[in-house]
């Protein structure tokens, strides 16, 4: 178990995205659009299609939810990391277990995709490289980090 903070976002527009990603350099996210499950740099923008999108970078693990030109964003920080801009605290002190991904193949094509990733755009084995944080509040999402980050 680990103690994090956790801040909210409210609803935002689009348009408000890059104030939140301008703070973030080196974050790398996840998510899935028309073009398939990605994982790379926090968008500059807010992929088109997308519903959902993890973030994570030292100290700070997010997750939106996209539904057309707003978003909604939850963030766990650690240590004393400021709430991320646009965000507020929701709830200090928050108990979080960690529990590990189970890994995600790539589907190879013409064979059965069943419990594999069939759309990964990225290295193979990276979606495997995760693990959950997920916070002991009710109506609270998994969040995504790094291996190692709380060991």
């Amino acid at each position: 178990m680990i103690t994090m903070t956790l801040h909210g976002s409210g609803v935002r527009q689009r348009a408000e995205w890059t104030e939140l990603v301008s703070t973030l350099p080196h974050a790398v996210a996840v998510w899935a659009d028309i073009d398939g499950m990605h994982r790379a740099p926090l968008p500059t923008e807010l992929p088109v299609g997308a519903t959902h999108l993890w973030f994570w970078s030292e100290g700070c693990h997010g997750r939106v939810r996209i539904d057309g030109d707003v978003w909604v964003a939850g963030v766990l920080t650690s240590g004393d990391a400021p709430a991320p801009p646009l965000c507020v605290t929701v709830d200090r002190d928050l108990t979080v277990d960690r529990s590990q991904v189970l890994p995600w193949q790539r589907a190879e094509p013409g064979r059965d995709a069943d419990g594999r990733v069939a759309q990964f755009r990225g290295d193979d084995g990276a979606l495997s490289e995760l693990v959950q944080l997920v916070p002991r509040r009710p109506g609270t999402a998994v969040f995504l980090a790094r291996p190692g980050a709380y060991e």
